[in-house]
């Protein structure tokens, strides 16, 4: 039986974001345009989650953890992820301070530097020793600005590589579907079979667990380092 699950819902330009329970990806569609107002039907609209990806159907609706942030767009039109945004926002103060020489210094502020030297106490006065801790009671400044229910650091991780790992697999579904050269059966086969081998190792969640030992890529204070790129067995920017 299906649950009903709170989502935090926005528009794309992020001015305001409502919570919304809902049992379905139809049943989102419908409160979001009574939420917000909207002078359109629920199929006039799709939602999006902070990093594109489009949350075409049902089966990746029921997927998506509870409390994610979803982007609401019309029909044919796609929101700025949080990366675009950002970028947008470095470009805009590259070109109005940084490509003028006679303006960099008036980047610099005093304002501008306490700022800098701010983060860099913050950054001398990390305790090595909470990362060893794994409750949220006992490290709770790690969760801050965190969107997450989760209780520990390992199960946030754990949920942060599913969701990723979800990604890349809905995204290449997308494109191979699309594909009108490739054979589309034996391609629903394939996708289909490869959907079952990720939920068979979850997603491969253990893959940020620094519990997992088996499959997690961190070591067990939490910390990544280079693998290599994809068609190499180490990184090539380690000392050799």
């Amino acid at each position: 039986m299906t649950s009903t699950k709170g989502f935090k819902v926005t528009d794309a330009e992020r001015k305001s974001r409502v919570g919304i329970a809902a049992k379905t990806l139809d049943d989102l569609k419908k409160k979001t345009v009574d939420k917000f107002k909207l002078k359109l039907t629920p199929q006039d609209i799709f939602f999006q989650t902070q990093d594109g990806t489009l949350v075409e159907n049902n089966d990746y609706f029921q997927t998506l953890h509870a409390q994610t942030l979803l982007i609401w767009v019309k029909n044919g039109e796609k929101a700025e992820t949080d990366a675009e945004i950002l970028y947008k926002t470095i470009r805009e103060v590259n070109d109005e301070y940084l490509s003028a020489g006679e303006k960099v210094q008036e980047f610099f502020t005093e304002k501008m530097k306490s700022k800098v030297f701010k983060l860099a106490e913050v950054l001398r006065g990390i305790d090595g020793e909470k990362t060893k801790f794994s409750l949220k009671y006992d490290d709770p400044e790690w969760f801050e600005g965190l969107d997450t229910n989760a209780k520990t650091k390992e199960d946030y991780m754990f949920r942060r590589a599913q969701d990723r790992i979800r990604t890349y697999y809905y995204k290449t579904r997308e494109e191979l579907l699309k594909d009108p050269t490739l054979p589309q059966n034996r391609l629903r086969c394939l996708v289909s079979d490869l959907h079952d081998r990720l939920k068979l190792v979850k997603f491969n969640g253990g893959y940020f667990d620094r519990r997992d030992r088996a499959n997690s890529i961190c070591n067990l204070e939490g910390d990544f380092t280079c693998q290599g790129r994809w068609n190499k067995d180490k990184c090539l920017y380690s000392p050799q």
